[in-house]
């Protein structure tokens, strides 16, 4: 028996069960700063304050300079609060070294446990295993912290070889949340953000996740071809077309391997019992996401990813909307707790590693500009007069677009009355119907045709088949009113097809009208420039921190440091994209190799190495493999260049900014190349791509995309991420159940 008892404490001093938790000044030390929302009703930004700071406020009874209760002070302290229960339910501090004043408002470290056992469990129990209890601590310590509100963690994440359980995952489990949602969408009577392959990818990803959990050794390929079967006769899938459809269930089933393995995870870390857990996976309409908030209130939960439920509501609510970059959700409801315990996994779904991170507009990068300008003042990093000359410089170049854009506009609108007037005389229908200098050269004109008499377009004209002149010079004016609208327009939109924006160019614009028109948007390019210059030259180095950090909180980049993507515990968050364009491919054998100076050669994923001695291999011997590439706290890390823990800082300190370049030709232009040093190297992180997205004479917008040098390096450490998990099987023996099983047979001896 004794045997058997040291062998269990020798067991779990390998799992970490047996760790000493801080002194509560050594837990202060080492605490991050949490985030101080602004004031409503103000334009004051929020700015961020450190855990005793945010303490301190409840002996000012959480009044402000002007002597009134500020209630983001009171926020805060809830936070910080938070903060330190998460530091007790780790077991890294113990509730009687909290200070007098807030021990109060902290639970004790196990509100599930039987109020007789509260004391005693504040102290170190010298047998972990006694009376059949395991320590909270057992399994969250790979985890770390998971903080104040969500808003930064202490030591992130660790996904190295992490322990893993089995869960019970069905199609029936997965559908239980919003599986109505997901079956509207596929026959296109259900909307989120996104185009056919991007809403196909998201919603099969679950029933991917179903395949993997029944047998983990299933191949990617027969997973992408049972949900190509399942998505193809789909409205969705038939509008998609067969190849994209087919490449939307390949970066599904890639995505689905990861999200099983991401689930065995957090079942075992989070110490959730597999058989009691319902296992759910989410897509992100609006319907679907209140049917998360319902089914969690019905299920009697309280706390979410440990924070309180009736906060999580706001965090759940606003997926894919502002700072929360959510595409899906899997929701894990253990119910054997009481009350039940909730963990929700959040997930930013990309098909792959090209595509478009992020959208936005020079209008939104001022108003960060400004924002950031008012939150330094506020913490004291920018004198007054500092502040106000660098609001006074963002309002003069927002003013300053804004004109340009009038001046873009008026062209439009010019060339737009010429080719009415046209119009009226027949001239421009008969010019659309010899466009096309190829064989057939009306097919211009028969695409207007056909988009103008389908009664779906809102634009669309009656006409008879075949149309009258009178009806021709209709579906022409149709299409002009629609061009009009779509240049002019303050609201989102969908930008107009290749054709119409040809047919525009042919018909409409002169050469001189087009000329000018880019050379006001290279006007526009070069008042940003000169903003951000001058904004460094008022406060050093000024417009390129807010631009790499705003750069970083739009890739997520900021999550290595442990920031909360809208709100979310970091822990909690992964970017997920399916297919592999990066320079990392495979053989057929699994082995990675690396493109350097136009060949492929053998890498060592783990160490990084790259075999220049081996005979290097052509790209058709290759292929682009089946492992996720990953965005979470450490592959972010990793890929720029850190270790971790502890969580790096201040990142954004040591990005190059570059500024925008016009194209040779054309209005767009190269924005904000983004660059970082690695072992004496610079690694293009990304850029920013500025142009008028949406045709000829709309307003500027921007859009953010991986480099492939930082596509590559994320790969790496994806693959790097997965070669450790491979290494841990799902197993419950790891879990402290298997503990109780064995201290239970030796009673029994």
């Amino acid at each position: 028996m004794k045997t058997v008892i040291d062998q269990l404490l020798q067991e779990a001093t390998i799992l970490g069960m047996l760790d000493e938790a801080m002194t509560y000044d050594e837990y202060l030390d080492k605490s991050p700063k949490i985030t101080k929302k602004g004031k409503e009703g103000t334009k004051q930004g929020s700015s961020d304050v450190s855990i005793r700071t945010a303490l301190a406020y409840k002996g000012q009874k959480f009044k402000n300079n002007q002597n009134q209760v500020d209630d983001s002070r009171k926020d805060a302290y809830a936070q910080a609060v938070a903060y330190l229960q998460s530091g007790i339910e780790q077991g890294e501090l113990k509730r009687n070294k909290l200070a007098a004043d807030v021990k109060d408002d902290v639970l004790r470290k196990s509100p599930e446990r039987p109020a007789a056992a509260d004391d005693a469990a504040e102290e170190p129990d010298e047998n972990p295993a006694r009376a059949g209890q395991p320590p909270e601590d057992s399994f969250d310590d790979t985890f770390g912290d998971d903080t104040a509100a969500g808003k930064k963690v202490d030591e992130p994440t660790d996904t190295k070889s992490q322990r893993r359980v089995q869960g019970n995952i069905t199609d029936e489990s997965i559908d239980a949340v919003d599986g109505e949602q997901k079956d509207l969408a596929l026959e296109g009577k259900a909307k989120a953000p996104g185009n056919p392959s991007s809403l196909i990818n998201e919603i099969e990803i679950g029933y991917g996740m179903t395949m993997f959990s029944d047998n983990p050794d299933v191949s990617v390929e027969d997973v992408t071809e049972e949900l190509y079967n399942r998505t193809k006769d789909t409205v969705m899938g038939k509008r998609n077309g067969e190849k994209k459809t087919r490449d939307a269930c390949l970066a599904a089933a890639i995505s689905a391997k990861r999200e099983n393995t991401r689930v065995q995870e957090f079942l075992a870390s989070e110490d959730m019992n597999p058989d009691t857990t319902e296992i759910s996976h989410v897509w992100g309409s609006q319907q679907s996401l209140q049917a998360t908030v319902d089914t969690l209130e019905e299920d009697g939960v309280e706390e979410v990813n440990g924070l309180p439920f009736e906060t999580y509501k706001g965090i759940i609510m606003a997926g894919g909307a502002g700072a929360n970059p959510t595409d899906t959700m899997i929701t894990m409801i253990d119910s054997s707790k009481t009350p039940p315990k909730a963990i929700i996994l959040h997930t930013s779904n990309k098909t792959s590693t090209a595509d478009i991170q992020s959208n936005s507009s020079p209008e939104k990068n001022i108003e960060a500009m400004i924002n950031a300008a008012k939150e330094m003042e506020e913490n004291g990093d920018l004198t007054p007069k500092e502040s106000n000359k660098i609001i006074k410089l963002a309002e003069e170049t927002r003013k300053g677009l804004i004109a340009k854009q009038k001046e873009i506009a008026s062209i439009v609108s010019s060339s737009f009355a010429n080719a009415r007037e046209q119009v009226e005389s027949g001239d421009y229908v008969e010019t659309l119907k010899t466009l096309s200098t190829g064989s057939q050269p009306d097919v211009y004109w028969q695409k207007l045709a056909k988009r103008y008499s389908n009664s779906k377009n809102k634009f669309a004209v009656k006409v008879s088949d075949p149309p009258t002149p009178e009806e021709e010079k209709e579906i022409a004016g149709a299409y002009l009113k629609e061009m009009e609208y779509l240049a002019t327009t303050k609201d989102e939109v969908a930008p107009p097809t290749a054709d119409m924006n040809t047919i525009l160019a042919r018909t409409a614009l002169t050469d001189e009208d087009e000329e000018k028109m880019i050379e006001l948007y290279q006007e526009q390019h070069e008042m940003q420039n000169k903003m951000r210059l001058k904004m460094n030259k008022t406060k050093e180095g000024f417009g390129d921190r807010v631009m790499a950090k705003t750069f970083m909180s739009r890739l997520h980049l900021d999550v290595a440091e442990g920031h909360a993507p809208g709100g979310i515990p970091p822990q909690y968050f992964e970017l997920n994209m399916g297919h592999n364009k990066s320079n990392i491919k495979y053989d057929d054998d699994g082995q990675a190799y690396i493109k350097e100076d136009g060949k492929f050669y053998p890498i060592d994923v783990e160490s990084g190495d790259v075999d220049k001695d081996a005979e290097p291999k052509k790209i058709s011997q290759l292929n682009s493999g089946t492992t996720a590439t990953i965005g979470n706290m450490e592959t972010l890390a990793g890929a720029l260049g850190y270790k971790i823990p502890p969580p790096p800082e201040n990142i954004d300190e040591k990005i190059r900014v570059g500024s925008i370049e016009s194209a040779a030709t054309g209005p767009a232009g190269k924005a904000f190349i983004y660059g970082i040093n690695v072992d004496d190297e610079e690694v293009i992180i990304g850029f920013q791509s500025v142009r008028p997205k949406d045709g000829k004479g709309t307003r500027h917008q921007d859009t953010i995309e991986w480099a492939k040098d930082f596509q590559t390096r994320l790969q790496l450490a994806s693959a790097r991420q997965a070669q450790q998990e491979r290494k841990e099987k799902p197993n419950e023996s790891v879990s402290y159940r298997h503990i109780q099983t064995l201290i239970e047979m030796a009673s029994k001896v």
